[in-house]
């Protein structure tokens, strides 16, 4: 074969780009049902829809997220984080900024890092809770999700507390939980500065009857 009948060369496989757009993907069907739920509550929410608000297939949706169940499982642990990366909120520079410091500095960081937490979750908790009571899928992963709520409970204590008790774990996750944040905040109608400032005025009283020293 002479040179000028020689076939061109083979592109190069770029799985780097190939991962870059499949993370985008899942990111563009994440931010898409998490409209729809919030929207459309879990029963009015389909993956038919969700794909379409996506610009993707159906089938391109059940190939990241076997089940709608799935998905919304996934939506809310980006929004406990912040992004899609699988790192634990324990692990983020926010969780660590707050385990230094005065003990009101840092009472006060966890306040304000856990009100941004439920600016972002909270609704779709609600949803997650009502869809519970006549979903045996939803109802499970609400188990989960509150098993992961107390577990986050447990290690902020720790940073306080050396050994909570499971009065002090319940009674504060009781404290920082979604309910409370939508009482306050949507139906009450406070700010996000009084809620801070309330949370971290009860956080405070709390450890300091424990002991803890300011």
């Amino acid at each position: 074969m002479t040179a000028d009948n020689q076939a061109p060369p083979r592109r190069k496989y770029d799985s780097t780009r190939r991962r870059r757009n499949a993370e985008q993907t899942r990111r563009e069907i994440l931010d898409a049902a998490r409209a729809q739920f919030l929207r459309y509550g879990w029963h009015g929410a389909g993956m038919r829809e969700i794909a379409r608000d996506a610009g993707v297939s159906v089938e391109t949706v059940y190939s990241n997220f076997p089940s709608k169940a799935t998905v919304f499982k996934e939506v809310l642990n980006t929004l406990v984080v912040g992004d899609d990366q699988p790192i634990p909120l324990s692990e983020r520079p926010e969780f660590r900024a707050a385990m230094v410091g005065p003990l009101t500095e840092r009472i006060n960081a966890f306040a304000c890092m856990h009100a941004e937490v439920q600016g972002r979750v909270a609704r779709l908790r609600m949803v997650l809770r009502e869809a519970a009571r006549a979903d045996d899928d939803l109802a499970g992963i609400e188990r989960v999700v509150l098993a992961e709520e107390r577990e986050q409970t447990r290690l902020s204590l720790q940073t306080f507390l050396p050994d909570p008790s499971d009065l002090d774990i319940e009674g504060m996750q009781a404290l920082y939980s979604s309910d409370l944040y939508i009482l306050l905040t949507d139906i009450r109608g406070w700010s996000p500065e009084q809620y801070i400032g309330w949370l971290s005025e009860l956080s405070l009283a709390a450890f300091t009857a424990k002991g803890v020293v300011p």
